[in-house]
């Protein structure tokens, strides 16, 4: 690593406002015609050692930015890797997922195993860009912080990666054997130009045999053994391949759970809004409905107390119509009486009358 890129990455991230940004990222593979911006925050503690982090992706269009996921879910865990191949080449890949907003994001990086592939303008600011990525991801002590720190401990080349010529690590035995020894035990790998048994360089010279058949013994049990470790690497390659396949469709369906539950996050918060709101109204009814359930009750015992009085006053009047009934009665009969007292009365009238005329005749 440059010291004066590291430097300069350190002042630029750590001394001042605390963030960078790095612009004309170009994309590639399915990002290809598109340019980015990436922004990285950092907050530190009161020793100055980083302590979280966070990145933030734009797409750039005629001068106008319009984000990839939103704000309050940036991006944490992002790791950069360099093409080797490529001097303006490199890769972002997320090893804790994408937060669901980044849909956009996550159909750009779908055919790159989940990595989005992108070109700085130039080396010098691709080096500057991983490097502030490093350091962002950094949680020693920053003060410890060299050239030889290794910023991308969990970065390891994996068996298939033996392959590629670009990741190989080779161990000269005067240029006739490469080594890959990241491998469980250490594989031979034979240059097509293999050396003849009379050739045989000095630094082997202890494996040499004088006899030539025992030189073709071992170069036909190193062919057997490459042939078995080309088939373990191609079976290895197959079940990669399957496996990065699986994963990808795990983090997509990882995706739309996400999605799923905040839907139904926001669902079950709209219901709960709508549940306290009708129950406030349910209450408010139910004070309502007992205010006017006091109201009838004390109508109620106001009407009794009035048909109480009006039902003393009916049995007084009704005392007083049984007594005038009886006077009635008594003065009916008394009429009566009088009636024939009257009818004997004239009776005798009429005979006086009629004795008075006889006797005057």
């Amino acid at each position: 690593v440059d010291s004066s890129l590291l430097n300069s990455a350190k002042e630029t991230l750590l001394r001042g406002k605390q963030t960078t940004t790095f612009c004309s990222l170009l994309g590639m593979d399915d990002a290809k015609g598109r340019m980015f911006r990436l922004k990285i925050d950092v907050r530190q503690d009161s020793c100055g050692n980083v302590i979280e982090s966070a990145i933030h992706i734009d797409q750039m269009s005629g001068g106008s930015v319009e984000p990839l996921h939103d704000r309050s879910e940036p991006l944490t865990s992002v790791n950069g890797y360099a093409d080797p191949a490529r001097p303006r080449s490199f890769h972002l890949s997320f090893s804790s997922g994408l937060p669901p907003s980044a849909s956009m994001l996550a159909a750009l990086t779908e055919s790159s195993d989940g990595q989005l592939r992108l070109e700085a303008p130039n080396r010098a600011a691709r080096e500057s860009l991983l490097l502030a990525i490093g350091i962002s991801n950094y949680r020693g002590d920053l003060s410890s912080l060299s050239n030889e720190t290794i910023l991308f401990p969990d970065h390891r080349i994996s068996k298939a990666d033996c392959l590629d010529s670009e990741v190989m690590l080779v161990h000269s035995f005067d240029t006739d054997l490469t080594v890959c020894s990241e491998l469980p035990s250490p594989t031979v790998v034979l240059k097509d130009s293999f050396v003849s048994a009379s050739k045989c360089p000095r630094s082997l010279s202890h494996k040499c045999s004088n006899d030539a058949s025992d030189t073709e013994a071992e170069i036909e049990e190193l062919r057997r053994i490459l042939q078995i470790k080309e088939t373990s690497i191609s079976e290895l390659k197959q079940k990669l391949a399957t496996s990065r396949a699986e994963t990808s469709k795990a983090e997509r369906d990882l995706q739309s759970c996400r999605h799923s539950v905040r839907e139904t996050s926001s669902e079950l918060k709209r219901a709960r809004d709508e549940i306290e709101t009708k129950t406030k109204l349910l209450e408010e009814h139910v004070m309502a409905r007992r205010d006017e359930e006091i109201e009838h009750q004390k109508l109620i015992k106001s009407l009794s107390n009035e048909k109480a009085v009006l039902s003393a006053a009916v049995e007084a009047r009704d005392g007083k119509t049984v007594a005038l009934t009886k006077k009635i009665s008594i003065l009916e009969k008394q009429i009566v009486s009088q009636s024939q007292q009257l009818s004997e009365l004239d009776n005798l009238t009429n005979e006086l009358v009629r004795y008075t005329s006889c006797c005057l005749a």
